[in-house]
């Protein structure tokens, strides 16, 4: 059984790929988790005992997947977290141990995307938090334990966003904070302890 690999995981362009199973054991990964362009996957459960990734885990272009669930064990990121053009994707949770992501953690243009209700657990971002192109966003509580952002906090054309009430514990963003053609956002007093 596999345990650890010291260069990246990638596992992409798969077609007929349904589960990540057989990764059951893996609990450290040396380099990036790739994970791309395998249309029929529907479930990350076999990532569930992974612990340390040295890279960034980069999720992009999974169209068959409306749910990601799981790295519920995951407590170091070495760069960011990324998840990108998984066009059905609904809900984002898991990364339930993740305290702290050491670079950016990234939403970009999941068109179908209605909640993020992971990373419950995250205090700190390294570098920025972006969330960017996810019309259909409208809950992001999953965030509201987060503290600080090392750079920037963007959020950018998140159409149906109504409040930013989740970010009301951020303290700190080391950067700029852009919040920019959101047509649903009523108002911004979530932030008001940046102020």
């Amino acid at each position: 059984e596999l345990l650890e690999t010291g260069g990246l995981l990638e596992v992409a362009h798969n077609e007929l790929l349904s589960n990540l199973s057989g990764f059951e054991s893996l609990a450290r990964v040396g380099g990036m988790v790739h994970i791309a362009g395998n249309d029929s996957l529907l479930t990350f459960s076999g990532l569930n005992a992974l612990e340390h990734v040295t890279g960034q885990v980069y999720i992009f272009n999974n169209n068959g997947m409306t749910e990601f669930q799981g790295m519920n064990e995951l407590t170091h990121v070495g760069e960011s977290v990324i998840f990108t053009w998984n066009r059905p994707l609904q809900i984002i949770g898991g990364f339930a141990s993740l305290q702290h992501i050491s670079d950016t953690l990234f939403f970009h243009t999941n068109r179908d995307l209605q909640q993020v209700t992971g990373f419950q657990n995250l205090r700190t971002v390294g570098g920025s938090l972006l969330i960017e192109g996810s019309g259909g966003l409208h809950d992001i509580d999953g965030l509201s334990e987060l503290q600080a952002t090392g750079r920037d906090l963007q959020i950018i054309e998140t159409q149906n966003l109504t409040n930013l009430d989740a970010l009301k514990n951020v303290l700190s963003v080391g950067g700029n904070v852009t919040i920019a053609r959101n047509s649903g956002l009523g108002n911004c007093t979530g932030l008001h302890r940046l102020l």
